[in-house]
């Protein structure tokens, strides 16, 4: 390792998309971070197939739920920032959801949601039953549908690689082939050597609590793997289906992802096999679809099911930016932003279990008890 320590303003360690988001809203704020990642954007759980950006249930409202929902009603506006500095297509599209009901008791529930949805959407979304079941097989849902208006979709390669040109319109340079092997408090050391920054944003995805391990009391957020599909079916027109454990995103360009299966210690998760035979049970069309790419990755998740942002308590010149766990491209826009706010010393209004302590060893300094 070379003895020179190159200097920076800004250091973002990992492009995946809280990283890349952080450095979008930096930029737009006249900031021009350094951004450095092992392969490159996307490279890791961002560069899955899936790009589902759906909302939680609307009951049981919550801080978390709000936040969701301003960030998918800005989805729009921020891809096609995006689009409009990279002159390439994210593949944004609200397209809305489909929910089989396969029980009396899911219907009622449903229609209970939807009074829900009426009073915390605000009109920007409807949730609504049908008995026609469109492109479902009647048999998966025989007490119709829920159809809502709110999720959409991105197709998280295009998206990240738009992204990533819009960044360098703006000057921001993205370092690849750097591998992360130590962060002290004030300098990050890489394989190709040393850098040290006024602020240091790990946004490393599921390698972030090693990286922080000695600042921040060892936490463990050992990710959860999984597996998704793309397949080539042109469902043009056809929403978001969603069913427990199921998603099938029919993307603009021809094909449809299918996923995730969930392997976390003690799960009996089903295989991606399985996952594509209940995804053709629902779209019979599907069960002849060529598939076209088998992926497999491990998505970031902190202590809980929750993004973990904030300042190591130990090391106040770091942020942590981490924990999309399946809603990374969902929040992007607002994790982005409250990223930024903490490089320029704000404090960002976010859920406190998306608050860093909440996901630190009750022993490191800063972390609740």
């Amino acid at each position: 390792m070379s003895g020179a320590v190159e200097k920076a303003g800004i250091l973002i360690v990992g492009a995946g998309i809280f990283g890349l988001a952080a450095a979008w809203a930096l930029s737009q704020r006249g900031h021009r971070p350094l951004v450095v990642d092992r392969v490159g954007p996307g490279a890791g759980a961002s560069g899955g197939p899936l790009g589902a950006l759906t909302p939680f249930s609307p009951e049981r409202w919550s801080e978390k739920k709000a936040l969701q929902l301003e960030a998918l009603t800005a989805a729009e506006g921020f891809w096609q920032e995006i689009a409009a500095a990279s002159g390439q297509d994210p593949g944004y599209g609200r397209i809305g959801r489909l929910i089989p009901l396969r029980s009396a008791e899911e219907r009622a529930r449903a229609e209970t949601r939807a009074a829900d949805a009426l009073r915390h959407w605000a009109g920007t979304a409807a949730w609504k039953l049908r008995d026609e079941t469109g492109p479902i097989e009647p048999t998966a849902a025989p007490f119709g549908v829920v159809h809502e208006t709110l999720s959409g979709r991105v197709d998280p390669k295009r998206a990240m690689a738009a992204l990533a040109a819009g960044l360098e319109t703006r000057d921001v340079e993205i370092r690849t082939g750097w591998q992360a092997e130590r962060i002290g408090p004030e300098v990050a050391e890489f394989d190709r050597g040393p850098i040290a920054a006024e602020t240091i944003v790990i946004a490393a995805g599921a390698a972030t609590d090693t990286l922080i391990g000695p600042l921040a009391g060892a936490p463990s957020w050992p990710g959860v793997a999984g597996e998704a599909a793309r397949l080539d079916a042109d469902l043009a027109g056809t929403p978001l289906i969603a069913a427990p454990g199921l998603y099938i995103v029919p993307h603009a360009d021809g094909t449809v992802a299918v996923g995730a299966t969930k392997e976390r210690a003690g799960d009996d998760a089903p295989d991606l096999d399985a996952l594509l035979a209940a995804a053709g049970d629902l779209l019979p069309t599907l069960r002849t679809a060529p598939v076209l790419e088998r992926w497999r990755g491990v998505r970031p998740r902190g202590r809980w099911p929750d993004p973990v942002i904030g300042r190591l308590p130990r090391a106040p010149r770091i942020v942590v930016a981490t924990g999309g766990y399946g809603i990374g491209f969902g929040l992007a826009p607002r994790i982005g932003e409250a990223v930024a706010d903490l490089v320029e010393g704000r404090i960002p209004a976010l859920p406190p279990r998306f608050a860093l302590g909440a996901h630190l060893p009750a022993e490191a300094d800063g972390a609740p008890t």
